[in-house]
């Protein structure tokens, strides 16, 4: 039986942590969460996930932190970052660097399964628009 992508969850609220792998899975994805970036990064998940939803705010590494060091160091994962505190220049700056997905907590299941897309190429999704970047 083939594996289930894994989407890793990274954000230092457990019980949002919870909420977001129980979402995941509903989806029908595989999910781990992870406390903070130092964990994620230190872990198999790197190399192996379909994807990383992050938390924008976290104490040390910032979701937009990993995001982008996962981008530096060419990994092939779509990056996804949720914040209770969206904004639009945060959102243009992670969009110009290249981040597949800004969403606003409480997100909705159908803006991160866009996300989420299992294509070759990341979609690159806002919430706040509803637009895939690119869609007439």
């Amino acid at each position: 039986m083939a594996r289930l992508p894994l989407i890793a969850i990274v954000d230092d609220d457990a019980s949002a942590c919870t909420a977001v792998a129980a979402l995941i899975k509903a989806m029908g994805f595989e999910a781990r969460c992870f406390p903070d970036a130092a964990h994620f990064l230190q872990s198999d998940a790197v190399g192996s996930a379909h994807a990383v939803i992050a938390d924008l705010r976290m104490p040390g590494m910032s979701g937009l932190e990993l995001c982008l060091a996962l981008r530096a160091r060419q990994e092939p994962i779509r990056t996804v970052l949720m914040t209770a505190y969206p904004d639009a220049a945060t959102e243009r700056y992670a969009r110009g660097a290249g981040i597949d997905g800004y969403l606003a907590k409480p997100c909705d299941p159908e803006a991160l399964l866009a996300c989420l897309g299992q294509g070759d190429t990341p979609p690159r999704y806002s919430q706040r628009t509803g637009l895939s970047e690119g869609s007439d």
